[in-house]
């Protein structure tokens, strides 16, 4: 397995879609989208006291360093997401997205040994 910056616990317990989808496409694989038949919103209650922090964060993280895709390219495509995000809508919601943000962002660079700031995130329109 290709671990990058997760450790081999969080590479299995974390990883079973994430890893099969980015090592597929690495080694050419079709990737197709289809809609889901049931509704699967944000912020998924049910998991409790869930890290959603070190969760979602270690996972683009390993995204990032995997695909050795650039700091400031991964934080534009964090970005660029994140405006459309229900949880954005919440000062809880912003507080996690950044969070997330920081923690995979922040994982990647000091895996990579890269020094400097992480990129700040762009301003952004409050909510109505």
């Amino acid at each position: 397995p290709q671990l990058a910056c997760l450790e081999p616990a969080h590479y299995w317990r974390y990883g079973p879609e994430t890893v099969t989808v980015i090592e597929g496409l690495l080694k050419g694989a079709v990737i197709a989208e289809l809609r889901r038949l049931t509704w699967d919103g944000q912020p998924a209650t049910s998991f409790g006291e869930f890290r959603h922090v070190s969760l979602y964060g270690d996972l683009l993280a390993w995204v990032y360093t995997r695909l050795e895709i650039p700091i400031e390219v991964a934080a534009r495509l964090y970005d660029n997401r994140v405006p459309s995000m229900p949880l954005r809508t919440t000062t809880e919601g912003r507080d996690l997205l950044d969070a997330v943000r920081r923690h995979a962002l922040e994982r990647t660079r000091d895996y990579r040994g890269e020094g400097g700031a992480i990129p700040p995130p762009p301003p952004t329109v409050p909510f109505l």
